[in-house]
């Protein structure tokens, strides 16, 4: 799972201003991360460029995820990934940590203006969205579960070997018994 970039701009309303973009590319070969740059370059400028303002959108192209979200004010932030089934959730809240981010730092509280660690947090989306979190702690268990439910049936199996080694081992023992009481009235010392 990973987040490739993550670029916040700004829709004005003869082009897009792009402030900021950031990538995390150490699964991408050195040869294709220059070509990777521009293909989501271009891709963060063409979806803020498509769609309205105040608005929510994705865009799915092979196996790479497109999510923009453009407020009301035109401010845009686009992430791309390489994550199936991303939970939307998580998603939004990243987009609004980018935004906050975006607010400190045209208000100069930052001095630069970077979504690296943002990328390395949320290639987890289980840390972000408790209703992943409880899936998971759920899986667990019932993992643990399973496992318990079949050590219980291989000791009932291994209960029931038993009972079945205790009847033999007692009628065994009643047949002893029996031989020997014969064995001991024939050869009676006086």
């Amino acid at each position: 799972m990973v987040i490739l970039s993550i670029g916040v701009g700004k829709k004005l309303q003869d082009s897009i201003d792009i402030v900021h973009t950031d990538y995390y590319l150490e699964t991408i070969p050195f040869y294709k991360k220059s070509s990777v740059k521009e293909v989501c370059d271009f891709s963060i400028k063409l979806g803020i460029d498509k769609f309205k303002t105040f608005s929510f959108n994705i865009i799915e192209y092979t196996r790479y995820y497109l999510y923009i979200l453009i407020d009301n004010t035109g401010d845009a932030c686009c992430i791309i990934m390489d994550i199936e089934n991303y939970p939307i959730r998580v998603v939004k809240s990243l987009i609004k940590k980018c935004f906050f981010r975006l607010d400190q730092y045209r208000s100069t509280k930052l001095d630069n203006l970077t979504f690296k660690d943002l990328m390395k947090e949320y290639s987890d989306p289980s840390k972000f969205d408790k209703i992943l979190m409880i899936k998971d702690k759920i899986e667990s268990t019932r993992g643990v579960m399973y496992n318990s439910i079949d050590a219980l049936l291989e000791r009932g199996e291994n209960i029931e070997s038993l009972i079945t080694k205790t009847e033999e081992l007692s009628e065994s023992s009643k047949d002893f018994f029996k031989k020997s009481k014969k064995m001991n009235k024939c050869c009676i010392i006086s």
